[in-house]
């Protein structure tokens, strides 16, 4: 789990007091973008696909929002399809420091656990005390956290995640794939197989109206 930093003088600061009357949306927007980027680790970016699904508004609302912050200088276009909540790396820490942070404390947890710096490797299905050093070894960050979260460790684990991530990235777009996967670490689930995300995202991809690939 990540915590975002927000100062405890935040509604008395000029900007957000001068935004604030424009809108009453946009405090709520800036917080909401701060939130986002500490959650799925964007280093202070928020997509335009992603800004306007953050909270509850009409795009009229939201675009009046938007333009409350880019004026008080809250959020800076970076480019044609995402803006930048400013100086967000300022006062919360980078994708890479927490990522590092979160390998320490896994490796912690397995230590722990009495597994070493790896996680368990079944070799066989009928071997269940054989336990082997594993690491994932695919080129994808995501099919390697997606392998990691799994406890199943069969010998087609590599090449079924590749498939669902692949297939996954077909219905939902990469940052909320990323995120899904990162509210199952911080909520340390352990499904058995990858096919748990492919699970997940044909729920949300229903509900969201995206079209849904028949095979993995």
């Amino acid at each position: 789990m990540t915590f975002a930093k927000i100062d405890d003088g935040y509604f008395d600061h000029p900007k957000i007091i001068k935004a604030m009357k424009v809108t009453v949306l946009a405090p709520l927007l800036d917080v909401a973008c701060i939130v986002h980027c500490a959650k799925n680790l964007t280093d202070g970016l928020v997509t335009d696909d992603v800004i306007y699904g953050l909270v509850r508004g009409s795009r009229s609302q939201l675009d009046k929002a938007i333009d409350a912050l880019e004026q008080v200088n809250r959020l800076e276009r970076w480019s044609l399809t995402a803006w930048k909540v400013h100086n967000y790396l300022k006062h919360n820490p980078d994708r890479k420091t927490v990522e590092a942070r979160r390998a320490r404390e896994r490796d912690k947890k397995r230590r722990e656990r009495g597994y070493g710096n790896s996680m368990p490797h079944i070799t066989s299905p009928g071997d269940g005390n054989k336990v082997e050093a594993y690491a994932p070894k695919s080129d994808d960050p995501l099919v390697n956290r997606l392998i990691l979260l799994c406890e199943s460790r069969g010998p087609h684990i590599e090449h079924d995640a590749e498939a669902i991530v692949k297939w996954c990235r077909l219905v939902l777009t990469e940052s909320r794939l990323a995120e899904i996967i990162t509210n199952l670490e911080s909520k340390n689930m352990k499904p058995n197989h990858p096919r748990y995300l492919q699970a997940i995202v044909t729920t949300e991809g229903r509900r969201i109206g995206a079209k849904i690939p028949t095979t993995a």
